[in-house]
């Protein structure tokens, strides 16, 4: 399970992660998905969450190593490829004489 940090403040928040990295959120703005291990045990994001600044939604997360199975929504599909369509013979390319006499 992943989590998503909303914030619920008209300011900017800015929340530092366990790893390092910090989520930059603007007035009601929802995070990306994060680890649990980003916000468990993290001493701003309890503070937030104590003065009711932040929200944390609990998300199902995608697994990403995994390949895509066949016939499932999202999975990769071979790329498109244009092909080029030849004129029809007695096109525009012949001339008008040659399509007269082809007629009689």
């Amino acid at each position: 399970m992943g989590w998503r940090i909303v914030n619920r403040t008209p300011q900017l928040l800015i929340v530092p992660l366990n790893s390092g990295r910090a989520v930059h959120l603007a007035p009601n703005e929802t995070s990306p998905l994060l680890e649990h291990a980003e916000i468990n045990g993290n001493a701003k994001v309890d503070k937030l969450l104590a003065k009711n600044s932040i929200t944390l939604v609990q998300e199902k997360m995608q697994e990403t190593a995994a390949a895509p199975a066949k016939g499932r929504r999202g999975a990769t599909q071979p790329a498109q490829v244009a092909h080029k369509i030849e004129p029809e013979q007695g096109s525009e390319h012949e001339p008008e004489r040659e399509r007269e006499h082809k007629k009689k």
